[in-house]
Formats: structure tokens, sequence, C-alpha cells
């Protein structure tokens, strides 16, 4: 969570904007009431899941596929890069991409993200989004505008 808080202030954003904590014990300060957003996120969750007749979806693949999602089509992630952002180790990483994009060996991928080799290195794998993918966030986006709509 360090990561993606960092690099969004990076892009221009101030930490307010990132990521709002309610004061002590109470929640004064904080523009949305925890229940419902809680709420409004375990319907994505499950969306993504029933999306994907994937009961073993987690909650790191979600912030995967939407990091992947965020980068840029010109300047794509790579695996270890990825990895860093997510604070995992270069071989989950790994694992999580291959479930997110072609599939591990004994169970098929999802087909959201593809990892290509990196043609001015061999050693690097570029992941980026597949149409599938884009469509699967998009879904998600237009859930997400609806919900807080309804708060």
């Amino acid at each position: 969570m360090k990561s993606i808080q960092n690099q969004a202030l990076t892009e221009g954003s101030k930490s307010s904007d990132v990521l709002q904590q309610p004061s002590s014990s109470s929640q004064e300060g904080s523009t949305l009431s925890v229940k419902p957003v809680s709420k409004l996120l375990i319907t994505l969750m499950q969306h993504l899941q029933d999306s994907l007749s994937d009961k073993d979806f987690s909650g790191n693949m979600a912030v995967c596929l939407f990091m992947v999602a965020a980068s840029d089509a010109n300047n794509p992630l790579g695996v270890l890069e990825l990895g860093k952002q997510l604070d995992m180790s270069a071989a989950s990483t790994s694992r999580m991409v291959a479930a997110l994009g072609r599939g591990l060996r004994d169970k098929e991928g999802l087909g959201l993200i593809e990892a290509t080799e990196d043609p001015s290195n061999w050693s690097r794998k570029l992941v980026r989004i597949t149409p599938k993918g884009i469509r699967l966030v998009e879904s998600l986006g237009d859930r997400l505008i609806a919900g807080m709509r309804r708060m």
C-alpha cells in the first residue's frame, strides 16, 4: 500500500487525495463512512470473482491488475518493477502474473494481462493489460461510480 501511495504522490497528488485517514478512533475528517465504502469494495471483489468464475481471485491480484491497467502502454511495467511496487518477491510476482495471464502449469490463466519479452533485454518481461482485462476494469469502474453516487 505504501508503494501505491508513493507512486500517486510522485504523480502530483497530495497525500490527502491519496488516502484520507480518519482521526484516532472517530471518523471525523473522513469524507465517507467506512461501512458503505467497505460494502462497495466487497461488492466489487465479488463482481471480479463472479466475472472470472474464479473464487481464488485475491485482493493482491486485483491490485496487480489495476497497477498494470494504470501503467503507460508505451512504457509498460516489468515484472520486477511490478513486484517492487506490490512489495512482493520476484517469484510471487511471476506466479501472480502467470495466474492473471497465461496460467500456471496446472491451472488455466485468466487472460487479463500478458507478459512479453522486452525486445531490448531478453531477460526482462514486460506486463500489459489485455482487451479482456480492459473490459473488466471498465465494468468495475462503472460499478464503482454507480456505487459512489448512491452514497
